[in-house]
């Protein structure tokens, strides 16, 4: 991890990390002030997560309780992704794409004509399906490209982590996109006021369907590995894996859907839903934070 530990909208992460942020005390001498923001109450840093089964009774279980909306789930290309792991094989190994299909690459018309980024179409904004991974990224492989290189979102990638925010906006630009801010994270993860979940996939913690800090891999997965863990329009894993970075009108950089790791400041289910968000300073970076993006 880079730089200093985030600020969570409920507490600070600098010196906190483990006894007196899980007993509640000491927090403002240890720098832990208590704040909120419209996102929610936070707890900390990352989160580990689910295997995949279960999804179709949970979501069964979600429509009788009257959640509302549908829990169809998203496509994700797993299938492809558990035979590619370890691999090492190239982007030409990742296999075909579905959807909306964008060029990525140098400068935001495109610049080396890729066709790897994959949205989902939600509430009038176009946001990434998959986490950010680089163009070189593989199954095996994180890649190594600059954030004005070019930027992917499929399934079948190591995502990208260990960079700021003021870089995962460098990235997003090159392919005409910017970070998403929280509230347009939040209506994709949550289906907005008309269906508002509290988790992408339903209105319960269903333990394995996300690789969260609950019962998830202890590691990062590649993209997609997790199909069910998506919401019924199809954006996946927003739930676990990586802590997806975000902005405030203000232009502050917080991190939303927990990750695949567990420790002292995210602890709960509640963690890995749409609601809950953690501020971060501007050079805060660390291996299980990632991003995607939005128009």
């Amino acid at each position: 991890m880079r730089g200093d530990a985030a600020k969570g909208s409920t507490r600070w992460l600098g010196p906190c990390l483990l006894g007196p942020c899980l007993l509640g005390v000491g927090l403002g001498a240890l720098g832990c002030a208590e704040a909120t923001t419209p996102g929610g109450t936070q707890q900390g840093d990352g989160a580990s997560g689910g295997a995949g089964g279960g999804a179709a009774d949970a979501r069964a279980d979600d429509a009788a309780g009257g959640a509302g909306g549908s829990a169809g789930g998203g496509s994700g290309g797993a299938g492809g992704v558990g035979g590619s792991a370890g691999a090492g094989g190239g982007a030409a190994d990742l296999g075909p794409l579905d959807g909306a299909l964008r060029d990525a690459g140098p400068g935001a018309d495109g610049g080396s004509g890729v066709p790897c980024v994959e949205t989902v179409q939600v509430a009038g904004v176009e946001i990434f399906k998959y986490e950010a991974s680089r163009p070189d990224a593989t199954a095996a492989s994180a890649g190594v490209g600059a954030p004005a290189d070019g930027i992917c979102s499929r399934a079948g990638a190591q995502p990208w982590v260990e960079l700021t925010v003021a870089e995962a906006q460098v990235a997003c630009a090159s392919a005409g996109f910017r970070l998403c801010t929280e509230d347009e994270w939040a209506a994709a993860c949550s289906g907005g006021p008309e269906r508002g979940w509290p988790y992408p996939y339903g209105t319960r913690h269903t333990p394995g369907l996300c690789n969260d800090h609950i019962s998830g891999a202890g590691a990062t997965e590649v993209t997609g590995t997790r199909p069910d863990c998506a919401t019924p329009e199809g954006v996946v894993e927003q739930s676990g894996n990586v802590w997806e970075f975000v902005v405030t009108a203000d232009g502050s950089g917080l991190r939303r859907g927990a990750s695949y790791q567990l420790n002292a400041g995210a602890f709960r289910a509640e963690n890995a839903g749409c609601t809950e968000s953690f501020f971060v300073i501007p050079s805060y970076a660390a291996q299980d934070t990632g991003f995607r993006c939005c128009r």
